[in-house]
């Protein structure tokens, strides 16, 4: 059974650190959201989130 873990948070609180620290931990993959959407939409986040809004 595959199991996934998903850490939620506020801006800054460290979700990625720790995500990339337990995937090490686990041997297993990490997948950084933020990481997914810059390289889709080609601008920041904080731009993003400017442009269309957090709901986009």
């Amino acid at each position: 059974m595959k199991r996934h873990l998903v850490l939620i948070g506020l801006p800054g609180a460290g979700k990625s650190t720790v995500g990339r620290m337990v995937a090490e931990r686990l041997q297993t993959g990490f997948v950084d959201i933020d990481t997914i959407l810059i390289r889709k939409e080609g601008k920041p986040i904080a731009m993003i989130f400017a442009e269309k809004g957090e709901r986009a």
